[in-house]
This record gives C-alpha cells, sequence and structure tokens, in this order.
C-alpha cells in the first residue's frame, strides 16, 4: 500500500477531485494547511514576541491506496493542479506499513 499526498492551490481543489473521481479512490482527506516551499515565508515584521511570518496556504489531500494505483492517481493529481507557475504545490508517495479497518476488522487492501 502506498499514502499519496498532495499539497496544493486551494482554488484548484474542485478541480483535483473531479479528476480523481474518474479513478478508483476509495477514499481521501484533505486539510487547510499553511507552510512554505523553495520560496520561504515572508517576514512581515519583527516583534518583541518574535517574527511575524506570512505563510502560503495549501490544502493537503492524502489518498491510501493499492502500491499499482500510486503512480496513476498521483499524475492526476499533478495534471488537475498544475498552472506551471511556482506554488503549484508538491506530491509525495510514501510506503504504508498496515491498515485496518476499525468497524470491520479487516487488514491491509481489504481494509480499504
Amino acid at each position: 500500500m502506498k499514502c499519496v499526498i498532495a499539497f496544493i492551490q486551494p482554488q484548484y481543489v474542485e478541480r483535483v477531485l473531479e479528476a480523481l473521481d474518474r479513478l478508483p479512490v476509495r477514499g481521501l482527506s484533505l486539510c487547510e494547511v499553511r507552510g512554505f516551499g523553495r520560496g520561504r515565508a515572508q517576514l512581515l515584521r519583527e516583534s518583541p514576541a518574535g517574527a511575524v511570518r506570512q505563510f502560503s496556504v495549501k490544502v493537503r489531500l492524502e489518498i491510501v491506496c493499492r502500491d499499482a494505483e500510486a503512480e496513476t492517481i498521483a499524475r492526476t493529481i499533478q495534471r488537475a493542479a498544475h498552472t506551471g507557475r511556482p506554488g503549484d504545490g508538491k506530491i509525495f508517495i510514501a510506503p504504508i506499513e498496515r491498515a485496518i479497518s476499525i468497524v470491520t476488522g479487516e487488514e491491509d487492501d481489504a481494509a480499504l
């Protein structure tokens, strides 16, 4: 099993989800996150309490899938979220050791 983790621009979430609807994605999680990439976090001001920084807002998608599906899912996200401008985001693919369904007790691929 693999976990596809994508950081994308918030305005492209619907486009990415529509593209993923055409694939056998059985579930995903998403949340809004803040951070920085190569451009670093912009320093807004220094204060007695410390530096105040402006971070980029992204949406983090996580999809756990079978090994054979990970590349297709990642490429689908990449195509749907691509603008060609800095800040489009990043996609990571990581191994998952185990999965267990809380409701059924099924494990690994069966739990997906």
